[in-house]
């Protein structure tokens, strides 16, 4: 029923949940093992981390315990905006002003944002060299192809934050046409 009413809707992965409705919707569901409902009957722990939350939920009836979470397991939404901020472009004092205006307030701090864009720079990195090398091999065939012996590129740099920036991205521009590119 939830599949059908997602694919009917046409509402994709996510929709925003007011905070107050989604724990009253987690509060109010009933014990998945002796099924009572009544929040007098419940001890609920809230764990928050960045974007994501946790809440833990003891049945006080038959100390039955479920735990709730508005992210996947394989999701985490603090390091989703942090690699977003790195694909776009986007400093995190932007990225601050947007989450707020869409009612997010509870955000990342400075140091968790930087530590999460830390872990994937790794990654980055290797694509960017992967990347790079294919392009430069490609280029370079074609020139030993037509028998040129010149590379003639430009290059242009742009830094990801606009302060205490740890890094940036640029690119190669290959003044020429390659087939398929």
């Amino acid at each position: 029923m939830v599949n059908n009413l997602i694919k009917n809707g046409k509402l994709g992965s996510t929709i925003f949940v007011n905070t107050d409705i989604y724990l009253t919707l987690i509060l109010n569901q009933p014990c998945p093992i002796c099924y009572t409902a009544e929040i007098t009957n419940k001890k609920p722990s809230i764990t928050v981390n960045g974007l994501g939350i946790k809440i833990i939920i003891k049945c006080l009836n038959c100390k039955a315990t479920t735990e709730h979470s508005n992210e996947s397991p394989e999701m985490d939404f603090s390091t989703s905006i942090a690699a977003a901020g790195l694909v776009g472009g986007v400093n995190r004092e932007e990225w601050r002003s947007m989450l707020a205006l869409v009612g997010i307030t509870r955000q990342s701090g400075k140091s968790q944002y930087f530590a999460k864009q830390d872990k994937l720079f790794d990654g980055l990195k290797n694509e960017a060299v992967n990347s790079a090398q294919k392009a430069l091999h490609k280029v370079l065939d074609k020139l030993i192809e037509n028998k040129q012996f010149n590379l003639e590129v430009s290059f242009d740099c742009q830094w990801s934050h606009v302060r205490e920036a740890p890094a940036a991205s640029g690119e190669f521009i290959y003044n020429g046409f390659l087939n398929g590119n």
